[in-house]
């Protein structure tokens, strides 16, 4: 994801100082992490204090989807929006489009193969059942494509992969009107909105796989938000068009994701609304005291391999499976935790920034 997830390894310089966006990727990767956590720790009934605090005095109270995870997907979204905007400035068309497929492919892909993997010697050595059994190369090349989330009832090898598809098309869309974005940003805003309201129009009009479609498209709003954000903070636009364009994304999220395609999502006790509140104030923040921020050592770590963090959350089950009966729940999440962070940082070493440098490579043969 564009979090982090967005390929720009030049905006987190130093001298760019954009800092807040770096403890953003970091904060939101640990939401994500914790809110798999939480779902193990309450579907297997398990008595901690600190996990039954966060539930009870945070989580519940304050109306909290899906454990903080959603609200780390959010912010994912923003920065994804925020992020790519920026860089938009500075890059060409076909530059723009290669940074961003091999910042999201190479690392997606191994992903697949690696929880395919392990799945497959855990199926093995315990002789369990588990819902990765009998996959075939067609959901390994459909899950590493993401194309698996046009298909109905695909299988999802990595089920946060999910977002990964909406960011995909975000770049598409970003790819087509990067003049526009550089040159006229209102025009660009006027595009994103008609292109998302004439796909929620048609939703159920072209079958299965155009529905999924918009479904994809319906999340888009997040992310033209972070991107309105982007615009404002640099200038690009007034205050008013900002306004207008951020209440016209709101509403497309009301009308297209929460009434017609989720809307048990809409409900007060269920609410995204309540959590995307909390997510784009919390960005917005953020970015005022993006001055006064200082990055440690820890959130720069976290930041760096925050997308690959992200990808490898499927085996944090897996692994709490695994480990819990054998050391308890606190030491086994602590392991657990652990072994997610060393897969992450070696895939964000010999994934990410190998394919970031070769892209790098091609740009510049290329000339683009």
């Amino acid at each position: 994801m564009e979090t982090q997830n967005s390929g720009a390894r030049d905006v987190f310089e130093p001298e760019n100082k954009i800092q807040f966006v770096v403890v953003l990727r970091a904060v939101a990767s640990l939401m994500v992490m914790f809110s798999h956590l939480m779902f193990f720790y309450d579907a297997n009934k398990i008595h901690s204090f600190f996990f039954g605090f966060i539930r009870d005095h945070v989580i519940y109270p304050f109306a909290i989807i899906q454990n903080f995870g959603f609200f780390g997907v959010v912010l994912f979204f923003l920065v994804s929006g925020f992020i790519v905007s920026y860089v938009s400035r500075r890059d060409g068309g076909f530059a723009f489009l290669i940074k961003r497929v091999f910042r999201i492919y190479p690392p997606l892909i191994l992903s697949v193969l690696l929880i395919t993997l392990i799945y497959s010697l855990y199926t093995f050595i315990s002789h369990e059942t588990t819902d990765l059994m009998g996959i075939s190369f067609v959901d390994i090349f459909t899950s590493s494509t993401l194309i698996n989330y046009l298909i109905p009832n695909s299988v999802k090898i990595n089920p946060v992969a999910w977002t990964l598809i909406i960011e995909m098309v975000f770049y598409f869309i970003c790819f087509l009107t990067l003049p526009l974005l550089k040159n006229k940003p209102k025009i660009a805003i006027l595009i994103n909105l008609f292109f998302v309201f004439m796909v929620i129009c048609f939703y159920k009009s072209f079958g299965d796989t155009f529905y999924l479609f918009a479904v994809t498209v319906c999340y888009l709003p997040f992310l033209f938000l972070g991107q309105l954000i982007y615009f404002l903070w640099d200038s690009r636009i007034t205050f008013r068009v900002f306004l207008l364009s951020s209440i016209a994304n709101y509403v497309l999220i009301v009308y297209g994701l929460l009434m017609k395609i989720y809307p048990t999502f809409y409900a007060p006790g269920n609410s995204y609304l309540i959590t995307f509140v909390y997510a784009y104030f919390t960005f917005v923040l953020l970015l005022l005291l993006n001055k006064h921020i200082k990055r440690s050592s820890i959130i720069n770590f976290f930041s760096k391999i925050s997308y690959s963090l992200y990808l490898y959350n499927r085996l944090i089950a897996l692994f709490l499976v695994i480990l819990v009966p054998l050391v308890g729940f606190v030491f086994g999440s602590v392991l657990t935790l652990t072994l997610i962070v060393i897969i992450s940082y070696l895939s964000w070493r010999f994934a990410e920034e190998f394919f970031r440098q070769f892209a790098r490579k091609i740009i510049t043969k290329l000339n683009l």
